[in-house]
């Protein structure tokens, strides 16, 4: 899509087709895709069932995320402000990919059921959290600490500063 004309690059035919084979080319999309959250998701889709799809049938090949990351969060991270901001498309990339909630708006990262999604996709992904509802949500934290043996450091850490937060705020 990057040497492609302004035309190709509102099709969304070609974008669907070229960011399933590539998420990276979603950033040469048109902007009005970009914003399109219903296209964007889409897209999300279609590239993550390529990817799984080739990962399935090829081991040891590199699939089809292009560059680095998975195509969730390459997609997420070269959508609009506000696709980035819709619940929809937030949950679809982050239970694809848990890191795609780097990219997610800050209110997404900061809604519960979001992070949720991300870090029972990629536990690591609770760094990205933000704000009391998400950070201090007892079903995200439990999710983090069941499904890898390093979050809970990182979980019992943010849930002693929530809770000093919490008693500093009591008294």
């Amino acid at each position: 899509l990057r040497y492609a004309l302004p035309l190709l690059r509102a099709d969304r035919g070609v974008v669907l087709a070229a960011a399933a084979r590539d998420a990276e080319s979603f950033e040469f999309a048109a902007p009005e895709l970009k914003d399109d959250a219903s296209f964007v998701l889409q897209v999300i889709e279609e590239a993550n069932s390529k990817r799984s799809s080739s990962s399935s049938s090829s081991s040891g090949s590199s699939g089809s995320g292009g560059g680095g990351g998975s195509g969730a969060s390459t997609i997420l991270r070269f959508a609009s402000w506000d696709v980035r901001h819709d619940k929809r498309v937030a949950l679809a990339a982050t239970a694809a990919d848990g890191a795609s909630l780097e990219h997610a708006g800050e209110s997404m990262r900061a809604d519960a059921e979001v992070v949720l999604a991300a870090v029972t996709s990629d536990p690591a992904a609770f760094r990205f959290a933000v704000g009391d509802a998400a950070r201090g949500s007892k079903a995200v934290l439990l999710a983090a600490m069941a499904v890898v043996p390093v979050a809970p450091a990182v979980v019992r850490r943010a849930a002693a500063a929530r809770g000093a937060g919490v008693a500093r705020g009591a008294a």
